[in-house]
């Protein structure tokens, strides 16, 4: 998308979204993604701005950032382990061979 102007960016993002319609598990929205690599924009500026922000918010009593609960159980479990069942690791084990 390199040497698209803003409303072009806008309008190809608005049309999208508008496609997305309501298909999808609830809440029946659709669903969208579009990624944009900020660098070559933001001679890297972006993403330290980012980082700034999101420990500003996370830094906040009675705040948190989407999935910080989901990451901060998944460092648990890589300290800590997971527990699993026996009958589990002998199915898994047998399927392995």
């Amino acid at each position: 998308m390199t040497g698209m102007r803003r409303d072009e960016i806008e309008d190809v993002v608005g049309r999208a979204l508008e496609s997305a319609g309501t298909a999808g598990g609830p809440p029946g929205t659709g669903q969208y993604f579009f990624a944009i690599a900020t660098a070559p924009f933001s001679g890297g500026v972006f993403g330290h701005r980012m980082t700034n922000l999101a420990g500003a918010i996370a830094g906040q009593q009675g705040a948190r950032l989407p999935g910080a609960r989901r990451f901060e159980r998944r460092r648990e479990n890589e300290r800590s382990g997971v527990e699993v069942e026996q009958a589990l690791i002998t199915r898994i084990e047998a399927l392995a061979d």
